[in-house]
C-alpha cells in the first residue's frame, strides 16, 4: 500500500485544478496496489470540480477507484484499488438493496 500527500502550487486555482485532475488521470493507469492520494488545502469550489469531472472520467470509472472531497478541511483523496476484490462488498450491497 502506498500513500501520496500532495498541497496545490501557488498558482491560480483553475491552473491547480487541472494539474491535479492531469495528474491522477495519468498516474492511475501506472498503479499496480492500492494506493491512496491525498491533496490537501483545496478551495471547495476547486474541489467539487476535481470531484466531478473525475466521477465522469473512463480511466476512473475502470479502475475501482473511491473518490472522496473534505469540503470542511479542503482534503481531496482518491483511493485506487486495481483488483475486482476490493469492491466486491460495493456489488453486494447494490444487489441487496434491489432486491
Amino acid at each position: 500500500m502506498s500513500s501520496i500527500h500532495w498541497s496545490p502550487p501557488q498558482s491560480s486555482t483553475r491552473e491547480s485544478t487541472q494539474v491535479i485532475f492531469n495528474e491522477i488521470i495519468y498516474k492511475i493507469p501506472t498503479i499496480n496496489e492500492f494506493t491512496e492520494l491525498v491533496y490537501e488545502s483545496i478551495p471547495p469550489k476547486q474541489g467539487a470540480l476535481i470531484c466531478r469531472s473525475l466521477g465522469e472520467s473512463s480511466v476512473v470509472e475502470s479502475s475501482s477507484a473511491r473518490i472522496n472531497f473534505n469540503s470542511f478541511t479542503g482534503t481531496f483523496w482518491i483511493r485506487i484499488m486495481p483488483t475486482e476484490l476490493h469492491g466486491v462488498h460495493q456489488r453486494w450491497f447494490d444487489y441487496a438493496r434491489d432486491t
